[in-house]
């Protein structure tokens, strides 16, 4: 990293860059303290885990990531054939997923810091061999 920069850790309105952990102001709410943005929608974490690499195997597909070492957890949730998404909180790296031949699993993380989460990374999907 460039000397000078500051890479934050803590969850931060992605609209103005207020930092949750330190704001004094903080509350229970889901607006940003400072310019009004919803929390829900729009705070992120710098360090985010990389993104997930899917990997098709007999008769399930495995997915793996590398932890952001900041965060308290990792979120992982996958869905298969387009249904609904699953998720597993605080979850680790890897996560099979057992799924029928032929059929698709998606994938994606999100790190997790003192209780605020993240935007989902992209997601990787593979198909299930026989």
């Amino acid at each position: 990293m460039p000397a000078g920069i500051i890479a934050t850790t803590a969850p931060f309105c992605r609209s103005c860059g207020w930092d949750f952990i330190g704001a004094p102001n903080r509350d229970s709410d889901s607006q940003c303290d400072s310019c009004g943005d919803l929390i829900t929608e729009s705070y992120g974490l710098d360090g985010d885990p990389v993104a997930v690499v899917a990997t098709g195997g007999s008769l399930d597909v495995s997915f793996a990531w590398t932890d952001n070492p900041g965060a308290d957890t990792t979120d992982f949730r996958h869905q298969t054939d387009g249904g609904a998404w699953t998720t597993i909180v605080s979850d680790t790296s890897p996560a099979v997923i057992v799924a029928a031949e032929d059929e698709i699993v998606n994938g994606q993380v999100r790190s997790v810091i003192a209780g605020f989460a993240g935007l989902w990374g992209v997601a990787d999907s593979d198909v299930a061999a026989a």
